[in-house]
């Protein structure tokens, strides 16, 4: 066997390397979609990712026919994209967060701090303090639905759901947490006497408000 046909032996091949890449790319899609339109949502967002390696792999193609890389090397060019987004992912929860998604949220007084999660398809609150023990609840804020929410200065947590246009708040009542619907964005209720922090809403949200 010639020197140049053992090499092409032991050279990675093209197909399993993409095979590879997309089908890692699918399962991230997956794991990090909301259910339960996870699968769905996870074929879009694969297929663009994919769409995105396919121009990368075309052009390691062409690069490969004036320079031999090694097997190694090779292989991760071909897994560049999938490393890209791990290492993004990973990157990503180091990046600061926006007010109105603290993970964990405090509030003004630092006497409790709230967090949400959304492990299916509803979002859980839970809320801890230093007066009171923690308090968990799956509320009825429909998981693939972005949320906000934010303390005010009375201790109140505000989520503002982006997508039905929302608002509700969180208080506490007689030694428990307690919801309480406020109502559609930009709109006072005169059922309460204070409004929601402006800081709540998304941007696109004030940029909407601001043009009413």
């Amino acid at each position: 066997m010639s020197d140049v046909e053992e090499k092409k032996q032991k050279k990675p091949l093209t197909w399993l390397l993409i095979l590879i890449n997309s089908g890692i790319l699918f399962l991230i899609s997956i794991w990090s979609a909301k259910w339960p339109l996870g699968y769905i949502s996870a074929f879009f967002i694969t297929g663009w990712l994919i769409a995105f390696s396919s121009i990368w792999h075309g052009l390691i193609a062409v690069i490969e026919r004036r320079i031999s890389f090694p097997p190694i090397v090779r292989s991760l060019f071909f897994l560049f994209p999938v490393i890209v987004v791990l290492v993004l992912s990973a990157y990503s929860s180091h990046l600061p967060q926006p007010i109105n998604q603290q993970f964990p949220a405090i509030s003004p007084s630092k006497k409790y701090q709230a967090s949400f999660t959304s492990p299916d398809d509803s979002w859980h609150l839970k809320i801890t303090g230093t007066d009171i023990q923690s308090f968990e609840k799956t509320t009825t804020y429909i998981g693939h639905f972005s949320i906000y929410w934010l303390w005010d200065n009375d201790d109140r947590l505000w989520v503002y759901n982006s997508d039905v246009q929302f608002l509700y708040f969180w208080h506490f009542v007689d030694g428990n947490w307690v919801e309480a619907e406020y109502g559609l964005e930009g709109e006072k209720n005169p059922s309460f006497d204070f409004s929601p922090p402006e800081d709540v809403y998304p941007y696109y949200a004030k940029e909407r408000l601001l043009k009413k």
